[in-house]
């Protein structure tokens, strides 16, 4: 029997879960007479084209579903689950009943479903459905048990039915026509155009310098806001292109602000006081797009984390269900709220419970929002000790959110006061402004406090102006995605659902779309032609209406409001004189790759892509001229046709010949890692060394080559008090000068005992008594933190940036992660440090999985 999928005692009624940790939980609940196992996902899969047997091979070959014959799907039992089906079939046979308590989703009611086909069960089957997996929940599930829900099967099966169409039509043309590797998918493409088009907005970005000026007085300060009778220029009022929005608007010079100088000492009066009250509502619990936007911003975690802790804290009884569009709390939940509130803030308790509109596209009210489990809420604090940090982390906002969604509107005052002053530009109006919390409301949770008084202005009070303060700004260009904002625009243009954000985020940083600079999400080259591709020759599957639409349909089959069969030949064969993605991918093949995938910089100008990475191109009479890498850090909001065509002058000027010295040809090139020197003899056989950073190759010399190649240096020998020799040699990496302390083995071979940096200049200088004293005194090259950043929000370790032997990486002191290949250490914040981390962990994982 497999230990990892059956929990618990012998019993006549069998209970199927989808994990072992939700098998564990509800077996302790539900005791002897049941008997709970876990199906580990799905079961059964729909096959790939090497999966179908030869006989239905003309059916089923191409994409495992026949779509001559209704889309038909041709499922096999998942190769990796025999052994898991061949339990559950055990355990069946001693059974009297099967509950089915699978997730209440789409995937949820398939899991489900495929059982029932598999086991082929020959007594009762009832499914059981629960929010949350608590004692009285479980109960209650089992006393009210219903049907499988049909519709949801087949929303479930169109969808991926689906998504086998669109990857296998466009992934292999993406094949022939860009990269290998390269794939399509209906959501994924969608975000990646989203990352791409934010990109290009900044590329097309104009900066614009803009000034303000602020008045002094009484410890005050007043910004102008009109000169003249024209209202002050801000930075929001610029387009992209650095034009003002409107004509009637002042914008200040560097003279005016000259001018305005003169204003020091002079006289400001207040014409206008203004007060009025406001009010700032509480926030709607969490749903889950909500909950992945908020512990993004505030924690730092990826989605695919996110969404890992909300599932483990839902399977141990900690949350609700964690995939929901829904802001509904039961009234279980209300009570439980409204008492922890009356405990904590009995003065933020309002007379009544709240109810939250639900806004998200297609949201489906089967589920509560995200809650803490149960009757009565768990105080985050009396978790702390049993829960992972990072789940710690996630219930307390998870808690707190609820709590907040059901206390009182923060309320206070605003103020605004208007001040005039004369200048030889014309009459200049100031404003001053403050708001005071008299009420905090939901605020109190975050211990804010109410804030000073409010500053007592009249009008008609003169004061005298200390000093007039300039500042000078630039507009900013729009700012790139963040996880947390992407999920945000999905779910705005109702795009994906729930269950999918974590997945389609993870699938564009896996494939290479796009990159994370900290916490933005950066599209790589191979991204933007991917996407101008699909724009160019798919225009309709890229459309951000058109997927919306779809996902629309989707949410019908599951309400059987819209039969699956139709829908799906309506979008592969086409319908209403609209093409279908059969017809798509079939004039697709006739795409010149050669044009189709490269972006234009300029006349004879282009970014192609390889297997090598992304390159610029100068074409002359339709045939290629040049070409030359580009930098891996160099994002392509930053490549213009003039920086594109300096690289490739730069790649021409290398391999560039220095000398020669006893027949072998001395050059400096430029390499993946940087420019190095190298030493190449009459048969082909070459020495190497890297130009350290700092030395410019165009003015390096063959003396000063020469001086490189002859590197290690042998700086010294010396013996230890039992006579054994070791050497000290000096040497230049691809991160900096070093020197290492290294001993001979029996065989011979040097064994590198420890390495330690060294400043640059002293690589040739350096003598063996400092070297000595930097090898006994300074930590190893290995150990040596170039940044240390605060506790990784997972592990809760500090997170160390260091180099070694395979170059930089990130540490907690448990799991190494390595930069990417062009990364600069510089560029390396903490959000960046923790991300790499996560995804090498992921990386384990799946390994182990």
């Amino acid at each position: 029997m497999d230990k990892k999928t059956e929990t618990g005692r012998g019993g006549s009624k069998l209970v199927i879960v989808e994990s072992p940790a939700k098998a564990k939980k509800i077996q302790n609940y539900l005791g002897d007479g049941y008997r709970v196992a876990a199906s580990v996902g799905h079961v059964r899969i729909l096959a790939r084209s090497s999966q179908v047997p030869a006989s239905d091979k003309k059916k089923y070959g191409k994409f495992g579903v026949d779509v001559e014959d209704g889309f038909k799907p041709y499922y096999i039992t998942d190769p990796e689950k025999k052994g898991t089906v061949a339990s559950l079939k055990s355990m069946l046979k001693e059974a009297d009943e099967l509950y089915l308590a699978t997730d209440e989703d789409r995937e949820g009611e398939a899991i489900a479903w495929h059982l029932v086909q598999v086991l082929k069960p020959k007594i009762p089957v009832k499914r059981m459905v629960f929010q949350e997996i608590t004692k009285s929940a479980i109960e209650k599930s089992i006393k009210n048990t219903r049907d499988i829900d049909l519709d949801m099967v087949e929303a479930q099966e169109t969808r991926r039915i689906l998504d086998r169409l669109y990857g296998y039509e466009l992934s292999p043309l993406l094949w022939r026509k860009v990269a290998s590797r390269t794939s399509a998918g209906r959501v994924q493409s969608v975000a990646t155009r989203m990352i791409v088009e934010r990109e290009r907005e900044r590329a097309a970005f104009k900066e614009r310098e803009w000034r303000d000026v602020r008045a002094v007085f009484c410890g005050l300060q007043a910004r102008l806001a009109s000169l003249g009778g024209a209202p002050v220029a801000q930075g929001k009022d610029f387009n992209c292109e650095g034009e003002a929005d409107r004509s009637d608007l002042k914008i200040l010079s560097k003279e005016d602000a000259l001018a305005l100088k003169a204003l020091e000492g002079s006289q400001i009066e207040v014409v206008e006081v203004r007060q009025k009250p406001f009010k700032r509502s509480s926030p709607a619990p969490f749903t889950t797009s909500t909950l992945q936007q908020a512990a993004g911003n505030r924690l730092g975690l990826s989605s695919r984390t996110i969404m890992r802790s909300a599932q483990s804290l839902y399977e141990n009884g900690f949350i609700t269900y964690m995939r929901t569009d829904s802001t509904d709390l039961s009234q279980e939940a209300l009570k439980a709220a409204r008492s922890e509130i009356g405990r904590l803030f009995p003065q933020s308790l309002p007379a009544r419970s709240k109810k939250y509109e639900t806004r998200s596209p297609g949201a489906q009210e089967a589920h509560e929002a995200i809650r803490p489990a149960g009757s009565v809420f768990r105080d985050p604090n009396s978790l702390k000790e049993s829960l992972s940090l990072v789940d710690y982390k996630i219930y307390r906002l998870i808690y707190e959110r609820t709590l907040q969604s059901q206390m009182k509107d923060a309320e206070g005052r605003s103020f605004t006061a208007v001040l005039r002053a004369e200048t030889p530009l014309g009459e200049a109006l100031f404003e001053t402004g403050a708001q005071q919390i008299e009420d905090l409301g939901f605020l109190a949770l975050e211990e804010r406090e109410k804030g000073a008084a409010l500053p007592d202005l009249k009008a008609g009070q003169k004061f005298q102006i200390s000093s007039i303060e300039e500042g000078v700004h630039t507009t900013q260009p729009p700012a790139r995605y963040t996880e947390a904002s992407l999920v945000k625009a999905l779910e705005t243009k109702g795009i994906g659902r729930p269950s999918t954000y974590a997945a389609i985020i993870s699938t564009i940083l896996d494939r290479g779309y796009a990159t994370e600079r900290g916490r933005a999400l950066v599209p790589s080259w191979l991204g933007v032609i991917v996407t101008t591709i699909m724009e160019n020759y798919f225009a309709s599957l890229v459309d951000y209406g058109f997927t919306a639409r779809m996902e629309e349909g989707l949410d019908q089959i599951a309400k059987g409001e819209e039969e699956e069969r139709k829908w799906l030949s309506d979008f592969y064969f086409g319908s209403d004189g609209r093409k279908g993605l059969e017809d798509l991918a079939r004039l697709a093949e006739e795409i010149d790759p050669k044009v189709s995938s490269r972006v234009e910089l300029g006349p004879d100008l282009s970014v192609r892509v390889n297997h090598f990475g992304a390159y610029v191109e100068e074409r002359e009479g339709g045939e290629r001229k040049a070409t030359a890498p580009i930098p891996p850090d160099l994002s392509p909001d930053e490549l213009t046709a003039q920086i594109a065509r300096g690289l490739i002058l730069k790649a021409q000027m290398f391999p560039r010949l220095l000398g020669e010295e006893g027949g072998r040809k001395v050059e400096v090139c430029n390499g993946r890692f940087g420019y190095y020197v190298s030493s190449r003899g009459p048969e082909g056989e070459a020495k190497t060394a890297s130009v350290p950073e700092g030395e410019d190759p165009m003015t390096l010399t063959l003396e000063g080559a020469q001086k490189l190649l002859s590197l290690p240096r042998l700086v010294g020998g010396f013996e230890d008090e039992k006579g054994s020799r070791s050497e000290v040699f000096s040497n230049i990496g691809r991160y900096g000068a070093y020197v290492s302390l290294c001993k001979k083995g029996k065989a011979g071979a040097i064994r590198v005992l420890k390495r330690v940096h060294i400043p640059d200049g002293e690589v040739f200088t350096i003598g063996l008594e400092r070297a000595r004293e930097l090898l006994s005194s300074s930590a190893p090259l290995s150990s040596m933190a170039f940044k240390t950043f605060p506790p990784d929000p997972v592990s809760g370790r500090e997170v160390l940036l260091k180099n070694g032997p395979f170059g930089p990486y990130v540490t907690d002191g448990i799991t190494n992660a390595s930069l990417p290949k062009g990364e600069a250490p510089g560029r390396v914040d903490e959000f960046a440090a923790y991300r790499l981390l996560e995804r090498k962990r992921e990386g384990k994982k799946k390994d182990e999985g």
